[in-house]
């Protein structure tokens, strides 16, 4: 899908969705009994390779109420930004930045074999 866009005098500025990433990654588990595990887990990338800056980090607590089912408490981050120039019609290459931070609480049904 190839989006476009002109709005009132701006140059017209057009880009194909999507961002292939080199990503970097951790997570770091952490047994509290036999029915509770604490896990953190981190990613991140970009490198200017095909967005400038995505990071991602989510901070999770399962609780396993029975052998197969199971509960996910906890929180995420995520965190974007993409620069490009506008090329097509313009007189100068304009800078194009686009970036959103996304965060909020998680929580999950787990079904366990």
């Amino acid at each position: 899908m190839d989006i476009e866009a002109e709005l009132l005098g701006y140059p017209k500025v057009s880009r194909k969705p999507g961002v292939w990433d080199p990503i970097v990654g951790a997570t770091y588990r952490v047994p509290m009994g036999s029915h509770r595990l604490l896990t953190l887990h981190g990613d991140g990338g970009g490198f200017g390779v095909g967005s400038e800056v995505d990071l991602a980090a989510n901070l999770t607590l399962d609780w396993r109420a029975t052998r197969h089912v199971g509960l996910t408490f906890g929180y995420g981050l995520l965190y974007f930004r993409l620069r490009d120039t506008v090329l097509e019609g313009a007189a100068v290459d304009d800078p194009l930045e686009l970036g959103t931070t996304l965060h909020g609480p998680i929580l999950g049904l787990k079904i366990l074999c």
